[in-house]
């Protein structure tokens, strides 16, 4: 972040291995898109795919954070 990182994206708690494995591949694989979409869209978009893996009730919906 001092060195100049616009945007991070933290945690507000421990991760479950497995459902950050899922996110973080999600998040990876749209970032790599050849349109290049914009790294919140990415965000929303790997946080939607956790909702319909595991239910809207699921915790880890609501551990990632996007600082920008």
């Amino acid at each position: 972040i001092e060195n100049g990182v616009n945007t991070f994206i933290g945690t507000r708690w421990f991760l479950e291995f497995d459902k950050s494995i899922v996110f973080l591949n999600e998040i990876t694989k749209n970032l790599l898109q050849k349109k290049r979409p914009a790294p919140e869209d990415c965000f929303r978009k790997a946080v939607e795919h956790l909702r319909r893996k595991y239910g809207p009730d699921d915790v880890s919906l609501y551990n990632y954070v996007f600082y920008n």
